[in-house]
């Protein structure tokens, strides 16, 4: 399988962007690619100029982005294409708002758990920290008492003058 160079690519796209299937499938035959290819790539291609080059709706607000996004959420595909047909808008933005939005909360939950987590272990290690001072003063008593013993056995009870 061959590898077409992205200008390649952009030139027979630029050639069949506005024609029909049998004009496409002429542009395939000659340019020697499959016609499913030149559809993919057309429609990767729009998809990039709706995301990139349309700045009329860059300006439109978070908020109103969320409201499209809800306001299509229970909608079935056609519903949705005559909603954005009224409001100017294309389906394929609402889809790429709705997927940042989803990406969006999804990062604030694991930066929100990565914080959880850093408390978490600086707790642990203080708590550990603190387990192993008590250990030792606790050894260190364990060997007073038992010295204390030996030589209460060894010389006998202490006797105050």
């Amino acid at each position: 399988m061959r590898r077409i160079s992205d200008a390649v690519k952009e030139s027979i796209i630029k050639k069949a962007i506005g024609k029909k299937g049998a004009m496409i499938e002429a542009i395939a035959k000659e340019n020697n690619v499959g016609f499913s290819s030149i559809k993919k790539w057309m429609k990767e291609y729009q998809f990039e100029q709706l995301n990139q080059g349309n700045t009329r709706h860059k300006s439109i607000s978070r908020t109103m982005r969320l409201q499209h996004v809800f306001a299509t959420a229970s909608l079935e595909e056609d519903a949705i294409g005559v909603y954005c047909r009224e409001r100017g808008l294309y389906a394929a933005q609402i889809n790429a708002w709705k997927d940042a939005i989803m990406k969006e909360s999804d990062e604030q939950k694991s930066e929100a758990l990565l914080n959880e987590l850093k408390k978490l272990r600086l707790e642990n290690k203080r708590l550990k920290e603190d387990l192993n001072r008590k250990d030792r003063v606790l050894a260190e008593t364990t060997a007073l008492l038992v010295l204390k013993k030996k030589a209460s056995a060894i010389w006998g009870e202490h006797e105050d003058d």
